[in-house]
């Protein structure tokens, strides 16, 4: 095995005093099957830098014979890849590669994956998997909502996403279709392990992150809704149980467990003044929130012009006590998805939002009024008035200079984490620098009532633990029309995670932290005695509470970290069963 030849040449470093360090094969190669296959690279890459595994990506077959892992991006028929790149995946899988691949199609590759034929199929709404004990790939898999994943409404839908059917010969089945039929296979073959899943990533992941799950989920907030976060957990566990030491760049900060992220859409007369109270409740817990403001300036038929310098002053306020003021758009309209994107170099004195309303209009000019009146703000946090989300809607927001979007909900994107989205609603489309973060829970449309308090508090502390056991966030989203039974649902959800590592705090300041952290990579090096792991960015650079996580053994006791620049970087270390968390000081 590749892994034991490195631990090997790590014992002999040690025993022997060699000084040049030995990089250990901590690094996860991504293998372009070909140029047609793009999306799906993106899709790998964007899955693996979500879950903060490192990875490099390339076209060259020869790179794979040292890599600890390799996941295929794209279709494995018998015209690509060439033969002799097809040999290269055998032999490296032969001598005990791990190999992740989708939609094996190519009876050539049968042997490798234990398979004996396929079917395509655009019928398939559902994939179950098996029980976690059936393979260290499933054992993040627990909950009935991850379990059996839901692709897509069948009552609304009669096809979905391409999905590949097998027929096994060796391989054991781990996940089925509905209908029965192999959905994700683990096969043997010589020393090494190869899987293979019947959906693409670009599919089952990519495509869900723009929104377009074929309503898989019914609801889209209030709900556990974890389908596309099931599997990058598969790769997850397949990572660290066959990568040693395994190393990750972890999501949440501090080595906490999950994150509840707050927030309040003020786009109501009465949520101006009423915000005051939600900062002051929020203030007692010691965490703040991000409010995003309405700045309609005029009426229409919706309502009358409520930013007025009376509610501007209460912006003020917010921003004084350290909260953050994200923008929420000028008008607050449902039908800004429809919104023509318009000039970029739109200003308040150009923009007529009454008669000619447009995407740049609207998160220009919300900027543009927010920086004017609020001392010191610099705004880079938006999210759309019921979050309709316009096909350039993320571009439009890069060229304004934001940084962090919250307005895709996560029962739309079935994901849980933040993640950095395409600048353009579409398959091919680049990936963008900022960071979106889904909305989870909400309290409008008849939610949270006076009423129904107890249950919603229940539900939504219930979805918290949920995320927290899969280091993910569930970001909250209270309108401050009320100040009564509304202050009281989240004190209570406050109150029952204040001491709980959970970590609490506002959108905008964990999507800067995400967007920080998406840009690290950990590399892990044998020195003399001692496990040194290097990072890619100055110690500046890294975000506060930025936290590797680390296999832990004898092997690995003794650990020391440096930045780009080789300057030594303190951590403390939290321990856990089979990791240790380095929290790091920069």
């Amino acid at each position: 095995m590749k892994t034991k030849i490195a631990i090997s040449l790590v014992y002999l470093a040690f025993a022997f005093g060699s000084t040049p360090p030995v990089e250990l094969p901590s690094t996860v190669i991504v293998l372009a099957v070909s140029d047609k296959f793009s999306s799906e690279v993106t899709a790998v890459e964007n899955n693996l830098e979500m879950l903060g595994l490192p990875y490099r990506t390339t076209h060259n077959f020869a790179d794979i014979a040292h890599a600890p892992m390799v996941i295929l991006a794209g279709t494995l028929t018998n015209v690509a890849p060439a033969p002799a790149d097809r040999e290269m995946l055998y032999r490296y899988v032969e001598l005990g590669g791990l190999l992740v691949a989708t939609h094996v199609q190519g009876d050539q590759y049968f042997p490798l994956f234990g398979l004996a034929g396929f079917a395509f199929s655009q019928k398939n709404a559902s994939l179950r998997f098996e029980d976690s004990s059936a393979d260290p790939a499933l054992r993040y898999i627990h909950r009935p909502e991850e379990r059996e994943i839901v692709l897509g409404d069948p009552k609304r839908y009669h096809e979905f996403s391409w999905t590949t059917e097998y027929e096994t010969a060796r391989a054991a089945v781990l996940g089925k279709f509905a209908n029965g039929k192999a959905a994700f296979v683990r096969n043997y073959y010589g020393r090494g392990t190869s899987y293979s899943l019947g959906l693409s990533f670009s599919d089952s992941t990519l495509r869900l992150a723009i929104g377009q799950s074929f309503e898989a989920e019914p609801e889209w907030a209030n709900v556990f809704a974890p389908s596309g976060d099931v599997l990058r957990m598969l790769l997850r566990a397949i990572y660290e149980s066959n990568v040693h030491p395994f190393l990750l760049v972890h999501t949440i900060p501090d080595g906490l467990d999950g994150g509840l992220l707050l927030s309040h859409d003020i786009d109501a007369r009465e949520s101006y003044p009423n915000s005051v109270k939600f900062a002051d409740l929020e203030q007692r817990y010691g965490v703040t929130s991000t409010f995003f403001a309405t700045t309609k300036y005029f009426t229409d038929e919706t309502d009358s012009g409520y930013y007025i310098p009376a509610n501007a002053d209460y912006l003020r306020q917010l921003h004084a006590r350290g909260f953050d003021v994200g923008s929420h758009t000028v008008s607050h309209l449902k039908t800004f998805n429809r919104f023509p994107v318009g000039d970029p170099g739109v200003t308040f004195a150009t923009y007529r939002p009454a008669v000619a309303p447009t995407v740049f209009g609207e998160i220009q000019v919300s900027k543009e009024l927010l920086d004017r009146d609020v001392p010191g703000q610099h705004t880079i946090a938006f999210r759309a008035g019921e979050l309709a989300h316009p096909m350039q809607l993320i571009a439009a927001l890069e060229t304004a200079g934001y940084l962090v979007d919250s307005t895709r909900a996560a029962g739309n994107t079935l994901t849980n984490c933040a993640y950095r989205p395409l600048r353009e609603a579409h398959l091919g489309s680049p990936v963008s620098g900022m960071i979106e973060i889904p909305v989870t829970l909400d309290d409008s449309m008849g939610y949270l009532t006076p009423t129904t308090v107890d249950k919603a508090v229940a539900q939504w502390t219930a979805i918290v633990a949920a995320n927290a056991e899969n280091n993910n966030i569930t970001t909250l989203l209270v309108h401050p029309t009320d100040v009564t039974y509304k202050l009281t649902a989240e004190q209570r959800l406050l109150e029952a995670y204040r001491h709980k590592p959970i970590w609490i705090g506002s959108v905008t300041r964990y999507g800067l932290f995400a967007r920080a952290r998406a840009a690290v990579r950990a590399t892990p090096y044998a020195c003399d005695d001692h496990i040194e792991i290097r990072l890619n960015q100055p110690r500046a650079k890294l975000p506060h509470g930025l936290t590797l996580v680390m296999e832990s053994g004898p092997r690995w006791d003794a650990v020391s970290v440096r930045d780009s620049d080789g300057a030594d970087i303190p951590f403390a270390t939290i321990p856990h069963a089979d990791r240790r968390m380095l929290v790091l000081k920069p």
